[in-house]
């Protein structure tokens, strides 16, 4: 195939845009399709370089994978030992052997579905710490290198006249597929290939279909050239994470890349000459390089200047810097020498070769080596029963994907006999103690709602209380979210489900009749005072008429390493024996946020006999402002924000109380009727 200087200059279009929106999304919030741009372009240039060796009579199979091994992977490789050696000597031990297995499934071209797994949302917590998570489009490119070639080759060879209509077909179905998956199971549309297929098949049809006669001038071609970039700048400007994607919205990138493509074809002095300045070009060679190394050196970037307390936005574009400096060291040191052909071929294959086995050694080292959480024994071991009130995933799923939790030793007896997806939508987890099932509690919230689940439970089942859990991890909202704002999507795989989720607990609520309605959540993700004041008053008239009484349950403090820490380490690392008193961990930086949101449910509930705020967070500080996060044997904490059972049963009192207060209230109005 004929070298096309303006297809590198697509490519640079591209990246650029993907770099900018993980730099600091809210300066282009839809450059994360600059990746779908490359889909269709890897689509139609395999398609033109197999056609063109077809038709010459020099295709080989056997050339052709040589050819992908040499120009993918030394890089890939090369970014995968740096990663690895980075989660080996940086980052906490803890997420190590999350890492290494992502690494392994990244070597077999696996990295999607290891995504889709184990990591959820794209724009979620687990994807966004991860420092592989972009390598889902490299699977899904590679998925279709196995597929498709043998496919158009058969049909080449054999029945020609079927190949544009076969092509045609795969690619309606594919299209299919993406906007059923959308919307049922947005997270599985996003990272598979029988998802995004159409969007390969999209460059690989206007590969086909194209002119076969030489460029010429042409004003149809050139409008069409500068339409596609509209469309393109459109969807990096206007699509964001609050747009089902890939859906309908995939649509835009892949139309205006299609457009775009077969302009710069047809009639290069279009838009094609803008493309074709040497800047631009030269981003574009190395783009495959940028994309490779920028998303490591930004993730891991992040997470120490979360250890060593750095501003977040100063550390993104400094990981940004690097990520682009290290990839261009890759693309001129790596990339190039190892894609060559000819003489030493067989020794460049066999030092790929080599690289490979040894990435995945190191990253079976990783998934196996011994872990020091609490290194001198000095705890007992962390017990979190909180998955098994998840209403939404089953009981094994949540600790199975939660970042880091293999470092928990973790206990989680079957307390409940029966697990069920989005159980939510049957009137969430019911305990039916006591002669009248109707439950008297429910108990809305997120993680944070099923860290005191247990204790609530074992309450409810010492008064014969019957008690329904609506506890839905990931953010799960306790009041109704999804009505307030109609953009709102939370944990939910769709806004129709989140928004599903509010007709449902308001319908129970007004079967149910409860004496108390429990909210415990992570506020400071959500709200402000001022806005938390507000959602709570409208949450109040909304259920005035359904329930007898709502407790708000405050959030106890967060401790400052987030997500990337894991507490136990942190004491392991700042202590030299079992002996030495336990280190000082402090909130982070949203702490007055949280307690200027318990204040300001307290001024509520003093004007809305409706409202009582109950105050586990009081308990986890010291006077000096620290958190109180062990004494003794016990370790409170599950991770950076959430209690271990331990931790719930220190404030269980605090339950029992008005628990027992409303037993007896409903037991003195039953004796007096």
């Amino acid at each position: 195939m004929k070298y096309s200087a303006p297809l590198d200059g697509i490519r640079a279009l591209s990246i650029v845009a993907v770099l900018v929106n993980h730099a600091n999304g809210g300066l282009l919030p839809g450059g994360f399709t600059g990746v779908d741009v490359f889909f269709v372009l890897s689509g139609y240039l395999i398609t033109r370089i197999i056609g063109g060796d077809l038709d010459s009579g020099q295709f080989s199979f056997r050339e052709f994978y040589l050819r992908r091994v040499q120009r993918l992977i030394p890089n890939l490789i090369a970014m995968l030992l740096a990663v690895l050696a980075a989660v080996a000597f940086l980052l906490p031990k803890g997420t190590s052997a999350t890492h290494g297995m992502h690494a392994m499934w990244t070597l077999l071209n696996g990295a999607n579905i290891f995504n889709w797994r184990k990591l959820g949302d794209y724009w979620g917590v687990r994807a966004e710490s991860s420092p592989l998570t972009h390598a889902w489009s490299l699977a899904v490119e590679e998925q279709f290198y196995l597929v498709y070639p043998l496919l158009f080759v058969l049909l080449w060879r054999w029945r020609r006249r079927l190949l544009l209509p076969v092509l045609i077909i795969g690619f309606l179905v594919s299209l299919a597929g993406n906007l059923y998956l959308t919307k049922k199971i947005p997270s599985a549309a996003f990272y598979l290939l029988p998802s995004r297929g159409w969007e390969l098949l999209a460059g690989s049809l206007l590969a086909l279909v194209i002119r076969k006669n030489a460029p010429h001038r042409s004003n149809f071609a050139a409008a069409m050239g500068w339409m596609g970039m509209a469309m393109l700048l459109c969807g990096f400007g206007f699509i964001d994470e609050t747009v089902p994607f890939p859906g309908y919205s995939a649509l835009l990138p892949v139309a205006g890349s299609v457009l775009l493509i077969g302009s710069v074809e047809i009639f290069p002095q279009g838009v094609g000459r803008m493309l074709s300045a040497r800047p631009v070009v030269a981003i574009g060679k190395a783009s495959y390089s940028l994309y490779l190394w920028h998303w490591p050196a930004l993730v891991i970037t992040r997470i120490m200047a979360v250890q060593l307390e750095l501003p977040m936005k100063t550390a993104a574009w400094a990981g940004i810097t690097g990520g682009i400096l290290l990839a261009l060291i890759a693309y001129h040191g790596i990339e190039i020498p190892m894609r060559k052909r000819g003489e030493g071929r067989r020794n460049r294959l066999i030092w790929i070769a080599a690289g490979a086995v040894a990435a995945w050694l190191l990253s079976s080292w990783l998934v196996l080596r011994p872990l020091e959480a609490d290194r001198y024994s000095r705890f007992d071991p962390i017990v979190f029963s909180g998955n098994q009130y998840d209403t939404r995933w089953s009981s094994a799923d949540y600790l199975k994907e939660k970042k880091s939790a293999h470092i928990y030793d973790v206990v989680s007896p079957p307390i409940l006999d029966v697990w069920m997806r989005n159980r939510w939508r049957e009137g969430g987890l019911i305990r039916r103690y006591g002669s009248d099932g109707r439950p008297r509690v429910v108990v809305f919230g997120s993680s944070h709602a099923m860290m005191y689940s247990r204790v609530i439970d074992e309450l409810c089942q010492e008064l014969q209380i019957p008690v329904a859990f609506f506890g839905v991890v990931g953010g799960g909202p306790s009041m109704f979210e999804a009505t307030a704002d109609p953009s709102y999507k939370g944990p939910f795989e769709s806004r129709a489900d989140a928004k599903f989720f509010d007709e449902v607990r308001r319908r129970f609520l007004g079967e149910w009749k409860p004496d108390l309605v429990i909210l415990i959540d992570r506020w400071d993700s959500k709200y402000q005072a001022d806005s938390l004041g507000v959602s709570l008053q409208d949450f109040l008239r909304d259920v005035r008429k359904d329930a007898r009484r709502v407790a708000f349950v405050t959030q106890v403090p967060v401790h400052i390493g987030g997500n990337y820490v894991n507490l136990r380490e942190v004491v392991s690392a700042r202590t030299s024996s079992a002996a030495d008193p336990l280190p000082l961990l402090f909130p982070d930086n949203k702490d007055t946020v949280r307690r200027l949101i318990a204040e300001r449910a307290e001024r509520v509930a003093r004007v809305d006999s409706l409202l009582r705020v109950i105050r586990p967070d009081l308990e986890f500080y010291h006077a000096d402002g620290s958190i109180r996060y062990a004494e003794g044997r016990k370790f409170y904490y599950m991770d950076e924000d959430h209690l271990s059972d331990a931790g719930a049963e220190r404030v269980k009192g605090l339950f029992a109380e008005l628990l027992t207060g409303l037993s007896g209230a409903s037991r003195g109005l039953r004796e007096a009727k």
